[in-house]
């Protein structure tokens, strides 16, 4: 099964393993054990292990975006693990446009994680910050995007490309929810660690 979750009893960190290609079905399968542990357990952390994720076809897309913003509020914190640099980079991309904590460790950092994750939560909100201010954020971040990946471009090959340019689509996708709605008027914490300011 390419998503495996597990929540320990008594214990507030879901360790959620994903791998391989994931499509629609396996978003089928996931949904209602993660609802299941959030209903029973209330906020929670997640250990989320992309080491062996390999991208995700567009069903599987469209259920991820619709679980981001239905459960937008559900998680904590989240301690992304995985062996590549892009996937540090989308973390740290991420940072701003997520409610929860966000922090990246590499892969054979997992018990590190399992400490920040069990670790005091510091609660900082985005106080002071106007509408424009974020519209500026987003407006610069899809700047910055769309620069690197014209730059990129021609030194990467098409296979590359595509599946970068499809996570980094998702990505965009999925944090523009969490954008819109800090727009409207609802506070977030932008208290994410692990990536430079």
């Amino acid at each position: 099964m390419p998503i495996k979750l597990h929540l320990e009893p008594g214990h507030k960190v879901v360790d959620i393993y994903v791998s391989g290609t994931l499509v629609k079905a396996d978003f089928e399968r996931f949904l209602p054990k993660v609802e299941r542990l959030i209903s029973e357990n209330g906020k929670l952390h997640a250990r989320f292990d992309v080491t062996d994720l390999r991208g995700w076809d567009a069903g599987a897309l469209w259920e991820e975006i619709k679980f981001d913003i239905n459960h937008l509020s559900d998680f904590e914190r989240v301690a992304v693990i995985g062996d590549k640099k892009w996937e540090h980079a989308m973390t740290c991309l991420c940072r701003p446009f997520v409610r929860a904590t966000l922090r990246y460790f590499d892969e054979n950092q997992g018990e590190e994680a399992l400490q920040w994750l069990n670790s005091p939560t510091i609660n900082r909100s985005m106080q002071g910050t106007t509408k424009p201010d974020v519209a500026l954020v987003a407006i610069t971040r899809f700047a910055l995007g769309l620069g690197i990946g014209l730059l990129l471009a021609p030194r990467v090959t098409k296979k590359t490309r595509v599946a970068v340019g499809w996570t980094l689509l998702a990505v965009g996708v999925a944090t523009t929810a969490p954008l819109l709605i800090e727009v409207f008027g609802v506070e977030s914490p932008l208290a994410n660690e692990g990536c430079p300011s």
